[in-house]
């Protein structure tokens, strides 16, 4: 018998399954959005940041099981939410060459074309 308990785990493993497919389409979105605006006709540099994993206090109203794991995964790899921050700063002060790119650790990430072939 399936309650409310499982309906409510089937969705947020959904969820949770859903971001990195979610990130993919950001990041194809702003690189298509860059080749569209280029800097030289706007004068606007247009990047994408990812701070990554932050220890902050986002998530406090999680359930219980969902606080813990986030809990362990923070202990492990989370930045502070100083350091992530400045990836944010990064996007902001970056120059033409951040144009179109996604922006992490406070470094220009090449992307990496997984359909390339298949399109």
């Amino acid at each position: 018998m399936c309650g409310s308990s499982c309906a409510a785990a089937s969705t947020e493993l959904t969820c949770f399954s859903r971001y990195p497919l979610s990130k993919l389409v950001e990041m194809y979105a702003i690189r298509e959005f860059a080749a569209g605006f280029p800097v030289s006709e706007t004068g606007v540099i247009i990047n994408m940041v990812s701070p990554g994993l932050c220890s902050t206090n986002l998530g406090h109203d999680a359930a219980p099981s969902r606080r813990a794991l986030q809990g362990v995964l923070r202990a492990m790899m989370a930045r502070t939410a100083e350091e992530g921050s400045r990836t944010i700063l990064h996007g902001v002060i970056a120059g033409e060459e951040s144009h179109g790119k996604h922006l992490s650790g406070c470094q220009i990430k090449e992307y990496v074309d997984v359909f390339r072939g298949v399109l």
